[in-house]
């Protein structure tokens, strides 16, 4: 089962209805989970879906979901036994997720690529340009070489800063990804609000107009804004926390002060400095981290932020 993420009890009561959505109540919150896309079994292909065909369905899920109401999303591809599982993984206080999903929940992401018509850049480069590119073409084939490819480096910034200082106008935030080849200018995730979706188009309707020739301007969403803002859950390996509890000589669900005490006992003896082995010190550290992480529950969830997200 996926877990998708976070959301209010209304939301989480219509989508239940709906085939496949699944979740499980705390108060006004719900953790919501939805079953896996069936495949059916075939002689020449695997029943389990391939990753990227598995992420279209997440990002189909999340769609879903987020038309209906507020969705905290968790990362894609995050799993749970169940619904219950996946609450229970939250903690007993949900209440801390009210902020996050009250300021992001409506929020959605795009991804907008812009590459760039390299020839027609050059053209109107050299339309603009002309009398320095004539000097430089005065100083021979090489120099008049270097200048044209510094001219195009500045230009193929420009045309990015343009691009950037376009979508930063209509974004709540947005989050720069490397550009994957050398004809594109931007590579950007913006986190637009409930209702900036039309100002996005006219963006782009623009950007698209100042550019030269015929840039190709690719733009996919909306999604939920798990880029900015997202559940991370993290399960306890059973054998890591046994070996854990072994190291320190503790019971499992020991609390947080029996933890810290155990870890005293065998570290006044481990620590290098008096006289320890390094290993094992660094062992006991590693344990300490681990069982104090999960305090004695399966699972664990934090909140990652990113780009604005985070003040």
């Amino acid at each position: 089962m996926l877990f998708l993420g976070i959301t209010d009890a209304a939301t989480a009561r219509r989508l239940v209805a709906r085939d496949r959505f699944r979740a499980a109540f705390a108060g006004e919150f719900a953790a919501l989970c939805a079953e896996e896309g069936a495949r059916p079994p075939s002689f020449f292909f695997p029943s389990k879906p391939h990753p990227l065909e598995r992420l279209l369905d997440v990002q189909r899920l999340l769609e879903a979901a987020a038309e209906q109401g507020p969705i905290l999303a968790a990362t894609p591809g995050t799993e749970a036994e169940s619904a219950d599982e996946a609450l229970a993984a939250l903690g007993d206080d949900l209440s801390r997720f009210a902020e996050p999903l009250g300021a992001y929940g409506r929020a959605c992401e795009y991804q907008v690529g812009v590459a760039w018509d390299a020839r027609a850049s050059l053209a109107a480069l050299a339309a603009r340009e002309a009398t320095e590119l004539a000097a430089a073409r005065a100083l021979g084939r090489e120099r008049f070489g270097e200048a044209i490819a510094r001219a195009m480096t500045a230009e193929r910034a420009r045309y990015g800063d343009a691009a950037r200082a376009a979508l930063q106008a209509v974004a709540l935030d947005l989050l720069e990804l490397p550009t994957p080849g050398e004809n594109q200018i931007a590579n950007i995730i913006v986190m637009i609000g409930p209702d900036g979706g039309p100002a996005l188009d006219v963006a782009l309707e623009r950007l698209d107009a100042d550019l030269p020739g015929e840039p190709r301007i690719r733009c996919v969403g909306p999604l939920p804004a798990h880029s900015f803002v997202a559940i991370e859950l993290k399960r306890a390996d059973a054998a890591a926390m046994a070996r854990a509890r072994d190291a320190l000589g503790v019971a499992p669900g020991a609390s947080p002060e029996a933890l810290k005490a155990a870890f005293r006992a065998k570290a006044r003896t481990a620590h290098p400095d008096a006289g320890g082995d390094p290993e094992r010190f660094r062992a006991l550290v590693e344990a300490r981290t681990r069982l104090a992480a999960f305090a004695g529950a399966d699972g664990v969830a934090s909140l990652r932020r990113a780009g604005g997200a985070a003040r």
